[in-house]
C-alpha cells in the first residue's frame, strides 16, 4: 500500500537517495579525518599554548 503524500517510499532507490547516501559518506570520512587529525595535533598544541586538558576541558596552566 502506497501513500499519496509519499509516493516513492519502500521503492528502488533514485538519483536522490544515492546522492543523499554519498553526501553522507564524504561527511563521514571527512569527520574521521579531523578527529584523527587533531588527536594528533593535540600534543602539540598543548605543548605550544601551554594548556592542559582535563575531562575534556581546557584549563589555564599555571606559568
Amino acid at each position: 500500500m502506497t501513500s499519496a503524500r509519499h509516493p516513492g517510499a519502500g521503492g528502488p532507490p533514485t538519483r536522490v537517495r544515492h546522492g543523499v547516501l554519498g553526501m553522507l559518506f564524504v561527511t563521514v570520512v571527512i569527520n574521521y579525518l579531523d578527529r584523527s587529525n587533531l588527536s594528533v595535533a593535540a600534543l602539540a598544541l598543548t605543548g605550544a599554548l601551554s594548556y592542559l586538558l582535563v575531562v575534556g576541558r581546557v584549563e589555564r596552566v599555571a606559568a
